[in-house]
């Protein structure tokens, strides 16, 4: 149920305070270099809230053109979401005025979509993920050896069924735990 329009919004907790305090002074962004040119740009991670955002988006342009989300148009669909991602996520960049850094680059999704060509999108989805990389504190090797040990019995068994209630990113780093790994 949505609050009233003229509803107060909610004051942070103590946590969510401390948090945000926390997270200020990790200063999680990256500049880089727009594609193929020397104009300096800057990426910033997203909230779980703007993540959801980005999806919500995703969705209702789908329905706005008449697309169906089915196993068909899937791929198309995580596409967009990563255009929205990229459109929140995108920060106008000057060394000198890092108060810039919640300018949004583009003002929507649409006009990301209309002024980025498709090479260039590839490069500033590998740049976003390089960000997450960064500000990703879990190591590859974190995994528990029960999880480990329960992961290798299920791939013995070819059991993609009970595979499939792990996430991607632990299916990831189970890959990258075990490539690393010497053989014994």
């Amino acid at each position: 149920m949505a609050a009233p329009k003229n509803a107060k919004p909610e004051a942070p907790s103590a946590g969510a305070v401390m948090l945000a305090e926390v997270r200020a002074q990790r200063d999680a962004h990256r500049v880089f270099s727009w594609p193929g040119t020397d104009l300096q740009v800057q990426l910033v991670p997203l909230s779980d809230g703007e993540m959801l955002l980005a999806e919500a988006a995703a969705f209702k342009h789908f329905a706005d053109i008449g697309l169906v989300v089915d196993h068909f148009t899937l791929d198309d669909l995580k596409a967009e979401i990563g255009r929205q991602i990229l459109a929140l996520s995108l920060r106008v960049y000057d060394p000198d005025q890092p108060e810039l850094r919640s300018e949004r680059l583009y003002r929507s999704a649409s006009e990301f979509r209309r002024t980025v060509e498709y090479w260039e999108r590839e490069a500033l989805s590998r740049e976003y993920l390089a960000l997450q990389n960064e500000i990703d504190r879990t190591s590859p090797g974190a995994l528990p050896d029960e999880l480990l040990t329960e992961m290798a019995e299920l791939i013995k068994k070819k059991d993609a069924t009970a595979l499939s209630k792990f996430d991607s990113c632990t299916l990831a780093r189970y890959a990258i735990t075990t490539a690393t790994q010497p053989d014994s």
